[in-house]
């Protein structure tokens, strides 16, 4: 079996607060529209730019709440370090 999907790839524009976050959206999910990935991406940088203990949860439970067409079937978040 082949799958294949999309991903948004979240990263940190400062050297001080630094991340790489992939926010990898289950299939069948839509591909996501532009706006879709400007919102994405300004609520898990707002997160990862925050003090949260457990960023990657937040930024979890955070999509899961977003009417967004392109996570109708949810999405995974993945650091990577």
């Amino acid at each position: 079996m082949i799958a294949i999907g999309n991903y948004i790839n979240v990263f940190s524009d400062d050297r001080n607060n630094d991340y790489d976050v992939f926010v990898i959206l289950n299939e069948p999910n839509d591909q996501p529209t532009p706006e879709e990935v400007d919102i994405i991406g300004r609520e898990v940088k707002a997160i990862y730019d925050s003090f949260s203990p457990d960023k990657r949860r937040e930024a979890q439970e955070v999509l899961d709440e977003l009417d967004l067409n392109c996570l109708d079937y949810g999405c995974q978040v993945v650091e990577r370090r």
